[in-house]
């Protein structure tokens, strides 16, 4: 059943802030520029070193393995900087008076689920020490036979508010 089908109106609307994504953007980052300090301080120095000394003329035969080892670091960082890109555009949460729909991307792929909101026992917000700054955590909803967790939500606390409000 659509959201607002059978005339239920929306509640609440909301969907993976990209503030959530902030540390998959610092670890990027640090995979991004550590790759490129192996392509251009590493490779050169080992190069540098084979003119002079032995143990460059050993590196040496080891260079496709650094080389290999910066594009599996660059390869890593450009996937992490994706991947609240894609959680951005699918995850989609709503909040009806009757139920909560849930639309959210898993390894498994888009998982698309409901719960009415008459059978939610429990509604749970955790937020890191960079959630509470940034302002964005996750909700986990249980009902006696589920648990749906919203993943990334801006203001979690208000939103777990509007999903506990029953009657609103």
């Amino acid at each position: 059943m659509a959201p607002g089908s059978s005339g239920d109106r929306e509640v609440w609307v909301g969907g993976f802030s990209l503030r959530a994504g902030t540390p998959y953007f610092i670890a990027s980052a640090l995979l991004l520029a550590l790759a490129a300090a192996i392509l251009y301080y590493v490779i050169p120095s080992i190069r540098e070193l084979l003119l002079y000394t032995f143990i460059g003329e050993v590196l040496a035969r080891y260079i496709w393995a650094f080389t290999l080892l910066s594009q599996i670091l660059a390869a890593l960082g450009i996937a992490l900087a994706v991947l609240p890109f894609l959680s951005y555009a699918v995850n989609e949460y709503r909040v009806t008076e009757k139920e909560v729909f849930c639309t959210s991307l898993s390894l498994k792929g888009v998982i698309r689920r409901s719960v009415e909101r008459g059978s939610i026992s429990d509604v749970h917000v955790e937020q890191g020490l960079l959630g509470r700054l940034l302002n964005y955590g996750n909700i986990t909803i249980t009902t006696p036979s589920l648990k749906v967790r919203l993943t990334g939500v801006e203001r979690p606390r208000e939103a777990a508010e509007l999903i506990k409000k029953k009657g609103a």
